[in-house]
């Protein structure tokens, strides 16, 4: 679970606005990640910048019928070379770091 405090911004911005900011800084952690794993792997820095990783969403989100309190169900899907344990041990750290995110609840049994 991910929560960035929505303090910083103005009151007027609209819910929907919000929820695209959250997920574009979401997409461009994920590639900070996968680029950060590649290069702890040995990877050359071409193939680092290269490696990608991707967030799709799903659920109510994605079939538009969320309402302003709900949550964003969100995959990242992640190249080869990242290992269910580099989620935990790599990225649950970023995400702990991300200015704003104000809670970061971690389930390890998911998909186990």
């Amino acid at each position: 679970m991910l929560l960035i405090c929505v303090a910083r911004y103005p009151a007027i911005t609209p819910i929907s606005i919000l929820r695209e900011v959250v997920l574009g800084r979401v997409s461009a952690l994920v590639k900070k990640f996968v680029r950060k794993v590649a290069l702890d792997r040995g990877l050359s820095e071409a193939s680092a910048n290269a490696a990608g990783g991707k967030i799709f969403t799903f659920g109510s989100y994605r079939l538009g019928v969320h309402g302003p309190s709900t949550d964003i169900d969100t995959l990242c899907v992640v190249p080869k070379h990242v290992q269910r344990e580099d989620f935990f041990d790599v990225f649950e750290p970023m995400l702990r770091e991300t200015e704003g995110v104000t809670e970061v609840s971690v389930r390890g049994t998911a998909g186990a």
